[in-house]
């Protein structure tokens, strides 16, 4: 994901139907842990050519990546206990 460039997408039918899917509802989330912030291994992108959500892992996004901070929903690690994660 690069700001102001879009999803970037192994295969030009990924961009294709990521990009159908991000117009298809009232909304739009983009779900994207820290290392795929600002990244672009692929030669494919489906624009971000609309409003969206970032759901990320980054707790410093707004520092790291300023690019993303308007549009952050920042989830944090679930707790453990002993080892292993807990619901609750």
């Amino acid at each position: 994901m690069v700001a102001g460039r879009g999803l970037c997408c192994p295969s030009l039918e990924q961009s294709v139907v990521k990009h159908a899917m991000l117009h298809a509802a009232g909304e739009a989330y983009v779900l994207a842990d820290r290392s795929k912030l600002d990244q672009a291994p692929f030669s494919y992108w489906a624009p971000l050519d609309r409003d969206y959500r970032l759901i990320t892992d980054e707790p410093r996004v707004d520092v790291v990546f300023p690019q993303f901070a308007q549009s952050v929903i920042l989830v944090s690690e679930p707790e453990t206990v002993g080892g292993a994660a807990h619901d609750g």
